[in-house]
């Protein structure tokens, strides 16, 4: 397990999460809490607030030990495929369940950077050591396990020189797989849904067990920074999910902040799977219909549009979309999603079906 308290002046062994008796098999996420979800975004990149898939093309085979220190800078752009996080570790599991989406939906992969691994496995160890959350520290806390003050703080004392944003969920379960559950729950969250999907093509993970005497009282934590200094390659209309997709949740289970729906309580009247449509980048995208239904009730489920004229915290760039059912979905169960538009004044009209995962 993680030690919350440690402060790494070395490349960081990774977490291996044992399951514990009675190991569950569903895929559940059903203790993500408001206190839980959290994100921050880059100053000089667009905003971000917070924080069955294919099998993981990223090679894992070759390992090499890098002479490195904590605040090198030597890592920021080193080829992805000599990279990767120890197999079987909880990070291993993020990070192939994100790349494994990002690929198949046509968003570019994402490369293991290791001085944003430094700046989030310290930050989340401040947190737990502190009984804290979210994306700022203070000296004045703790002096001792203080990493910096921001995010990009944080990643620059790290070695990291480009733009970041930072996710963080909390009061996951204690057994093996509650990364993946994490990053399930994010998916669920709109603008967290959105950041996942921007072109970064950096990131740094930790799943971490909080101590029982941690706020989230013995539970899996899991961060994540999103490092700009290399961006993935993307081009052309793309969504998440996208066709062929099978997504591990099905409703949100917190009121995400800001709130994209500010009316609406999300923890306490649960909104669906929502679906992100990423145009050309710098241009406009227009979405004049969009529908989501299950593949054998032609009744399309009531939905809401989010984009940058409409998104009440201004997070969403003129080429993003959020499509947000306004009722859960359910469990192994297709569902087709139709939408129209334009993107940079060209018209288009797509249909892709995806899938829902048993719970």
């Amino acid at each position: 397990m993680v030690a919350p308290t440690k402060q790494f002046d070395e490349v960081p062994a990774f977490t291996q999460i044992k399951p514990v008796a009675k190991v569950r098999e569903r895929l559940l996420f059903s203790s993500l809490l408001l206190l839980g979800l959290s994100a921050c975004g880059p100053a000089d990149e667009p905003t971000i607030i917070k924080q069955e898939m294919p099998v993981a093309v990223i090679p894992s085979s070759s390992n090499p030990v890098l002479n490195i220190t904590a605040n090198s800078t030597s890592q920021s752009l080193l080829p992805a495929t000599l990279l990767d996080y120890p197999i079987g570790s909880e990070e291993k599991m993020v990070f192939d369940a994100i790349n494994a989406a990002r690929i198949a939906c046509g968003f570019g992969a994402v490369y293991r950077n290791e001085p944003l691994d430094f700046s989030i496995r310290g930050h989340m160890g401040y947190l737990l050591q502190n009984n804290m959350w979210g994306h700022s520290e203070t000296k004045q806390a703790n002096a001792a396990s203080f990493v910096g003050a921001t995010p990009q703080d944080r990643a620059r004392s790290k070695g990291y020189l480009g733009s970041v944003g930072e996710a963080l969920v909390g009061r996951l379960t204690t057994y093996q797989g509650g990364g993946l559950r994490g990053l399930g729950g994010l998916t669920t969250a709109a603008y967290h849904l959105v950041d996942l999907f921007r072109p970064y093509g950096d990131i740094g993970l930790v799943v971490a067990e909080a101590g029982t005497s941690n706020i989230f009282s013995g539970n899996i934590t899991l961060g994540i920074q999103y490092g700009y200094a290399r961006k993935s390659a993307a081009v052309g209309i793309r969504t998440y999910p996208c066709d062929g997709i099978t997504v591990l949740e099905t409703k949100t289970y917190a009121t995400e902040w800001p709130n994209p729906l500010p009316n609406r309580d999300a923890g306490l009247q649960p909104l669906g799977h929502p679906v992100f449509i990423r145009g050309t980048e710098n241009s406009r995208l227009i979405l004049t219909q969009a529908e989501i239904r299950k593949a054998s009730d032609p009744q399309p489920i009531e939905v809401v549009i989010l984009n940058s004229n409409n998104d009440p915290n201004k997070i969403l760039q003129a080429w993003e979309a959020v499509v947000i059912p306004l009722q859960t979905l359910q469990p192994r169960t297709v569902y087709e999603v139709r939408f129209v538009g334009s993107d940079n004044s060209l018209s288009f009209e797509r249909r892709f079906t995806f899938e829902t995962a048993a719970l």
